[in-house]
């Protein structure tokens, strides 16, 4: 019998396969719409997630090419959200105080967001067994 604190690590290849497959199908799919700074990211994903399988064989590669899907996958995400990466920094600069208050706001809706789909799922979930 598996302990229960294994089970993870049990799967961990699996969810690794899994999520690999699924990159690269997206990661193909954003290249063939021309969307290279998609592709570069769900390329980058692709290979965060095969880092954990090459891992299995040899530790030291695993690490490299998660270290390098995940380079990519942070340079393709900032040069998507650059303007308003650029937008946040200048307003930071400029108005440190209506930044935090941003900020504050934004952190506030998105956690009664997340509130509103969890609580809408599990009503969902409940209706079924209802």
């Amino acid at each position: 019998m598996i302990p229960k604190n294994k089970i993870l690590a049990k799967a961990n290849p699996i969810l690794s396969g899994i999520g690999m497959l699924f990159g690269a199908v997206e990661t193909v799919d954003n290249f063939v719409k021309g969307d290279v700074a998609s592709g570069i990211q769900s390329l980058g994903d692709t290979l965060m997630s095969a880092g954990p399988l090459i891992a299995l064989a040899s530790p030291p590669a695993g690490f490299v090419v998660g270290v390098v899907g995940g380079g990519l996958w942070l340079g393709a995400t900032i040069y998507k959200n650059w303007p308003a990466i650029k937008h946040g920094f200048k307003k930071l600069v400029n108005d440190p105080i209506g930044f935090g208050k941003d900020l504050v706001n934004d952190t506030v809706s998105a956690v009664k967001k997340a509130g509103e789909l969890v609580s809408k799922g599990w009503n969902t979930v409940k209706g079924w067994f209802s």
